[in-house]
């Protein structure tokens, strides 16, 4: 049987500096898109389930300058100062770690029931990501599914992505957004509204509370909404089925990418075929990411399969399938982790990073696992150079910019 710690991974990284080695790496020893995955076949699922003219209203990639000239805040641009600065054999996690589980189903209407332990959820915190949000909504949205989203945008942020969520709450998305008064604490909200008077290493020490507050606060409110399986990741990490351990496994009855809903079909089917080891398994899957550099792939290959009326070059998803050796952890970095937020004990939902996020329920025996151990892989784009400068982030500094563009 296929072991529940195979969907888990946390490889041992620092975050400081991550691109500087990430880009320089994937660039020298990037391959060819993650074992033969026809990553175009997202994009023709999607349009077979919901039509071609909804499909082009929903991704509209075509006419992004227009939209995000419409989305932009009158907003003065940011002056903020950017800082100078043996793989393990996999357990299953311990189970008596996890406390009682929290009755998450008190709904009379069966349906919405259903709906709520079919589908997906995410928190997201964004900044001046409408580049890639668009895409990221429908790929979710499709593969999850993706069904509720709740959004926090940083402050910094020059533009707003109302406009592109609006699109996906009329298609029958639930997405709430919050500003920083929905979750921070009042001490983080009065250093928030003064971060011009920070030094470096305060604005990036803002920059992590408010991961932590958002992800506790953004867990807690749909638990109170009877969610379940929730992604804890940005909109440059796609989620998906890793191919590479389901051949090395021989998993069968593996839903294809262009299905809707493939990845929970996959995740429910997985977990039944384990019930008789694990009675009570992990609330808390660890996904290890696989870097994709910033490299274009060959327009032939970036074309291939894409519908007439689609600039497949503006789906970061298509542009760029040239990733890092799947075994190169320091190059991958840390993974990220979807939780089932039904069975978090109120007590023990305390966030810690956004890497592992829950000590109680990610644990850390499962850190140190490999790619093609894992049945789930994340997807983590570098995109164009022109995407990584467009957003001030302190975190990244001029050397980090060079080697990307090496």
């Amino acid at each position: 049987k296929i072991s529940h710690s195979r969907f888990v991974i946390y490889p041992n990284s620092a975050m400081r500096q991550q691109l500087v080695v990430a880009n320089k790496y994937t660039n020298l020893t990037s391959t060819t898109n993650s074992h033969n995955v026809r990553m175009e076949s997202w994009l023709e699922g999607f349009i077979e389930e919901h039509g071609m003219d909804t499909a082009m209203k929903l991704l509209n990639i075509n006419q992004r300058s227009n939209v995000e000239k419409n989305e932009t805040k009158k907003t003065p641009k940011r002056n903020v100062k950017m800082p100078n600065r043996k793989v393990k054999t996999p357990k299953r996690a311990n189970m008596a770690l996890h406390p009682p589980t929290v009755q998450a189903f008190t709904h009379d209407d069966e349906n919405k029931v259903t709906e709520e332990t079919n589908s997906f959820s995410a928190c997201l915190l964004v900044m001046d990501d409408n580049h890639v949000l668009k895409e990221w909504l429908a790929y979710h949205y499709h593969t999850l599914p993706l069904r509720h989203l709740i959004v926090a945008v940083d402050p910094r942020s020059i533009t707003s992505p109302s406009v592109i969520l609006n699109k996906w709450r009329k298609h029958g998305m639930v997405i709430d957004e919050w500003s920083d008064q929905n979750y921070l604490s009042d001490k983080l909200l009065l250093l928030a509204q003064n971060v011009s008077q920070l030094n470096e290493t305060s604005i990036v020490e803002l920059h992590l509370s408010r991961q932590r507050e958002f992800y506790q606060k953004c867990m807690v409110a749909l638990q109170k909404q009877s969610r379940t399986w929730t992604m804890l990741i940005d909109s440059d990490e796609f989620l998906m089925i890793n191919k590479r351990a389901t051949d090395r496994f021989n998993v069968t009855n593996v839903p294809p990418l262009e299905q809707p809903g493939s990845i929970m079909t996959f995740l429910q089917q997985e977990l039944v075929k384990n019930e008789t080891e694990m009675p009570q398994e992990t609330p808390c899957i660890m996904i290890p990411r696989l870097r994709f550099g910033n490299r274009e792939s060959d327009p032939e290959q970036v074309n291939r399969g894409v519908p007439q009326g689609f600039n497949a070059s503006a789906f970061t998803t298509l542009r760029h399938r040239k990733h890092a050796e799947p075994v190169l952890s320091k190059i991958n970095k840390s993974g990220k982790v979807i939780v089932d937020v039904s069975r978090l004990h109120p007590a023990n939902m305390h966030v810690n990073n956004p890497h592992r996020p829950l000590f109680v329920y990610c644990p850390k025996s499962e850190l140190y696992t490999q790619i093609k151990d894992n049945l789930l892989v994340l997807h983590h784009y570098s995109g164009t150079l022109d995407q990584f400068t467009f957003r001030d982030d302190y975190r990244r500094d001029a050397k980090a910019k060079k080697a990307f563009a090496q």
